[in-house]
């Protein structure tokens, strides 16, 4: 009768196309029974979490069950014993803490996903300065960093012996403990987005492992099933210029489903060429990426924009950027079109010699010369004969110049 139901309630959400549903939610507030404290201090519960909270929560896998390594503690964060401190009421009266560095503790929910592909894990997470306060605690603070696995379990049962297949997994960081009171939170709200298509049957399991932080703590789990991966977000992309180089910077998050990025450019902002590639990092945090763009100038303005693209061959542009070069002479070629030869009427500002190169539309460089420059107007001859009719550019470059110019070749 249960997987009836189950069957249908898949049909159900199909067929209206919800894109997100929420699976499991619990803020741990409402246990099986009221629990106390046990052995080592007054406001930490021992007792397995799932007798607990097991069966306790809301969503489509509300009342799913928790299997733990080690002692996955409750704590009492309103009891009598005041041990804890939490400002801001996040953690309301109870909260789950973990252990890394003693006892490599490990929190694991099984839950029925009703194959939607994607998941977003939601919580708020804490590191908890213990000052060495016993319990197994050992004062050694750093920047508390959880995993959150997800492994297939088709069968519904779940065992850390043997888990099942990896289907994916991510890190999460919060805030330094607050070292100067020891047992206070210092909540930090974290998202996991994990991909669940390859799970069998729907059924998979969460594992929340403590790698760093030696005591931290969880409270307000929130697992929503989306049909569509989050898309990745581009924060910020700029450039800056240093003589003819341009140094391109963006940031992005969420790169889940995420492939590459293809850099491309443009004379005209009209016509764009893709030019290099770099893969994605992957990561939902901001992903820092740079790049350096040595190559020639064919106009006095280079245009950019990214190509950002999907394992699925989907993708999206990011908005064009510019960048000018700051041109001190002044160059023209006359005639323009060109039928056999031309002439390069150049002012420079200073005698020097200068390097002038001819590069076809698809940047080959079919020619280079030198030619010495005289302060003030220079004039150059620019025999074009062995030419094939098209465009070309012509790239002046000395200590002073850089001039681009184009030229139609009849």
């Amino acid at each position: 009768m249960k997987l009836l139901l189950t069957a249908i309630l898949i049909l159900c959400l199909r067929f209206v196309s919800i894109s997100q549903v929420i699976l499991y939610e619990n803020h741990f507030e409402v246990p099986n029974f009221t629990p106390t404290g046990f052995n080592c201090r007054a406001d930490i519960c021992v007792l397995p979490v799932d007798s607990i909270f097991g069966g306790t929560g809301t969503g489509t896998s509300g009342g799913a069950r928790f299997k733990q390594e080690y002692t996955v503690e409750t704590l009492l964060i309103t009891k009598l014993g005041h041990e804890y401190g939490d400002s801001t009421h996040i953690g309301g009266n109870y909260s789950l803490g973990m252990l890394a560095t003693a006892e490599n503790d490990k929190l694991a929910l099984t839950i029925n996903t009703l194959s939607y592909p994607f998941l977003h894990i939601i919580f708020d997470f804490s590191g908890i300065s213990s000052g060495g306060g016993g319990c197994g605690i050992i004062k050694a603070e750093n920047t508390p960093i959880m995993l959150v696995q997800l492994f297939n379990t088709p069968s519904n049962l779940f065992s850390f012996v043997s888990p099942g297949a990896l289907l994916d997994q991510k890190t999460v960081s919060g805030n330094f403990p607050d070292t100067t009171n020891i047992f206070n939170f210092t909540w930090t709200p974290v998202s996991v987005n994990l991909n669940n298509i390859a799970s069998t049957n729907g059924y998979v399991t969460i594992v929340f492992d403590l790698l760093q932080c030696n005591y931290a703590s969880i409270d307000n789990l929130k697992i929503v099933g989306d049909s569509l991966a989050l898309p990745l977000k581009l924060k910020s992309f700029s450039l800056s210029t240093q003589n003819k180089t341009v140094y391109l910077k963006w940031q992005t998050v969420n790169e889940l489903n995420f492939k590459h990025f293809e850099i491309e450019s443009s004379s005209d902002s009209r016509f764009f060429v893709p030019f290099a590639i770099v893969p994605g990092k992957l990561s939902e945090v901001q992903n820092d990426y740079s790049f350096i763009d040595n190559s020639l100038w064919l106009s006095d303005k280079k245009y950019y924009r990214l190509k950002m693209v999907d394992k699925d061959g989907k993708f999206t542009y990011s908005k064009v950027i510019s960048a000018k070069l700051n041109v001190i002479a002044k160059a023209v070629i006359f005639p323009n079109p060109v039928i056999s030869t031309a002439a390069i009427q150049l002012q420079s500002e200073h005698a020097e010699s200068v390097t002038l190169k001819i590069v076809s539309s698809d940047g080959k460089v079919l020619s280079t010369n030198t030619y010495n420059l005289t302060a003030g107007n220079n004039l150059i001859a620019l025999n074009t004969e062995v030419l094939a009719a098209g465009v070309y550019a012509v790239v002046i470059t000395g200590q002073n110049i850089n001039e681009h110019l184009t030229f139609s070749k009849q």
